[in-house]
């Protein structure tokens, strides 16, 4: 008798660990699926956050292109049609909305610079700011800039350079205006221009074409003074 009731003791344990064992398959069976799902789901959130951050890089990447082709200079420098009319009018030239304009012209002695160019031009016949956008380049590897904040709290960058002096742009394609209040300085009227806002004598002049580039050249060597 004792030998049997070993045995149906032994059967009992075996019988208790099989099922034992099944119930932690079952209980594992249950808990993969849901682990998985969650996986899967992690994956999916990881890949659509990737996916959202190269479409963002991507955006941002075809504006940035396509404000260099319409501005190849330094966009927030600038200006409109309007605001040369305002450069160019014979009193009260100083009132603006331009930030940046703003803030040249607050800064008494600084010189305020145009480049006056016609993206426009073919055949030949942008000659002289074709060499010239290449000095206009050279100069801006000497730019401080500035980073502050406007009335509605944006941050704008503004440049400016040694010599006390600063350089707008404004393309001219397509804009039938022609300056009136600008002493010109040369004959030649081929573009580029580079016009001249004195700070200190409140005076306007402009070279023009082949002039345009002597005076660049100076102002190379102002930005890199100490």
């Amino acid at each position: 008798m004792a030998r049997v009731n070993t045995n149906t003791k032994k059967n009992k344990k075996s019988s208790n660990n099989k099922k034992e064992v099944r119930r932690s398959n079952v209980v594992t069976q249950e808990e993969s699926p849901k682990g998985e799902a969650f996986f899967k789901i992690v994956l999916w959130l990881m890949f659509a956050a990737f996916l959202a951050a190269a479409t963002w890089l991507i955006v941002q990447t075809i504006i940035n292109n396509n404000d260099k082709e319409t501005k190849p200079f330094e966009s927030e420098m600038y200006v409109t049609l309007d605001e040369v009319k305002a450069l160019d009018a014979s009193e009260n030239f100083k009132e603006t909305t331009n930030e940046n304009l703003k803030k040249a012209f607050s800064t008494t002695k600084l010189d305020v610079y145009v480049y006056f160019y016609n993206s426009s031009l073919t055949d030949g016949k942008e000659v002289y700011q074709t060499e010239d956008s290449k000095l206009i380049k050279e100069l801006w590897e000497n730019a401080k800039k500035e980073t502050y904040k406007n009335e509605a709290d944006e941050e704008v960058n503004f440049y400016s350079f040694e010599g006390n002096f600063t350089v707008f742009f404004f393309d001219f394609a397509n804009q039938d205006y022609t300056l009136k209040n600008f002493t010109n300085t040369g004959t030649s009227e081929a573009f580029p221009y580079l016009g001249k806002i004195s700070a200190v004598e409140d005076t306007r002049e402009v070279a023009k074409g082949k002039n345009v580039s002597a005076q660049l050249k100076d102002l190379i060597q102002k930005s890199k003074s100490k």
